[in-house]
């Protein structure tokens, strides 16, 4: 699709809708890997325009994902993330209130908004109302069945080896690979050991997914948060442990305590919570080491360039090798 032809396209949504707006001017937005983000303007307004990517090989519906939990949201009043204006399946496009904001950077990276992260999941949450999330559906690969998540790691690693396999990958890339699995199978052993922990005693909460500070933006001293693709419903100990181990702006570890304890504040038996969340790290920290390797599966790639088709791919494909690598040192198994 060229830029004017969405453009033809988020104006025909609105002349079909209830909402008054007329596009007056429209800019692409490069946030987000899995979707082309438009911010349109007109006679004062501003909305975000988001089409999201769908193929054969990946038939998620990321709009109803995101769509879905604003409308939760909303309906709790939470009034740090965007308002859902217009959803169309036809276009797989999603209209929201833009945020007039600055993103969220490294630097700001402090205590304070640690904790306004954990209130605004905790705010999620909120004691005896889970009759309010009926309509929300499990998170994008929820962590519900562990034998489940861990056949799933396994395919995403045999997958990457046998791409990378095709592609001669350098020696450098291979290392990785060797270390990766050498690393998953001591993983999956040390699981098998913690067995009855992680299997029952998990509690499921409403999750953000891919909730991080990457996924922030800051209005004056006021944190919001944005991109919720894959939310729903998931386990809490999985929240907790992608909340510290997203490598974009990372969070320190010594907010995990304090972050888990003011993120579930209704949640009964939180030191078993805790424990098992500690014990989990390295499964989804390994995950995590896959994921930052999307750009070398050919599917992914395809994305990759749906959201932006400059994309210098093999740039992008070294700097995530690097931040994959990096992850990987850190795994305490």
């Amino acid at each position: 699709m060229t830029h004017q032809e969405d453009k033809s396209i988020i104006s025909k949504v609105f002349d079909q809708s209830s909402e008054s707006f007329s596009i007056e001017s429209i800019s692409k937005i490069s946030k987000g890997n899995n979707n082309r983000t438009y911010l349109a303007q007109g006679h004062g307004r501003k909305v975000i325009a988001k089409f999201y990517f769908s193929s054969d090989s990946d038939n998620r519906d990321r709009l109803d994902h995101e769509y879905k939990f604003l409308k939760y949201a909303e309906k709790i009043n939470i009034n740090c993330v965007p308002k859902p204006i217009i959803k169309s399946k036809k276009y797989n496009l999603g209209i929201y209130e833009h945020i007039d904001a600055r993103p969220f950077q490294m630097s700001d990276l402090g205590k304070n908004y640690v904790i306004e992260a954990a209130d605004f999941f905790s705010s999620l949450n909120p004691a005896g109302q889970s009759s309010q999330y009926q309509d929300l559906k499990y998170a994008s690969e929820a962590f519900l069945d562990p034998q489940i998540y861990v056949n799933n790691i396994d395919k995403r690693i045999a997958g990457l080896v046998d791409a990378l396999n095709n592609k001669n990958a350098d020696s450098k890339t291979n290392f990785f690979i060797n270390n990766l699995q050498e690393a998953w199978a001591k993983i999956k052993s040390s699981l098998i050991q913690n067995e009855n922990l992680i299997k029952q005693h998990h509690s499921l909460c409403v999750s953000p997914s891919d909730f991080g500070f990457h996924n922030a933006l800051i209005q004056k001293d006021k944190i919001f948060f944005i991109d919720f693709e894959y939310a729903g419903i998931d386990d809490a100990a999985k929240v907790i442990c992608d909340f510290f181990i997203q490598p974009e702006i990372k969070v320190p570890m010594i907010y995990l305590e304090e972050f888990a304890n003011r993120a579930f504040p209704s949640f009964n038996n939180k030191d078993l919570l805790l424990e098992r969340a500690i014990k989990l790290l390295p499964l989804f920290q390994i995950k995590w080491c896959c994921i930052m390797m999307n750009e070398f599966m050919p599917n992914i790639a395809e994305r990759r360039l749906f959201s932006d088709p400059d994309l210098d791919l093999e740039a992008s494909k070294f700097y995530q090798l690097e931040k994959a690598s990096s992850l990987l040192i850190e795994i305490n198994y």
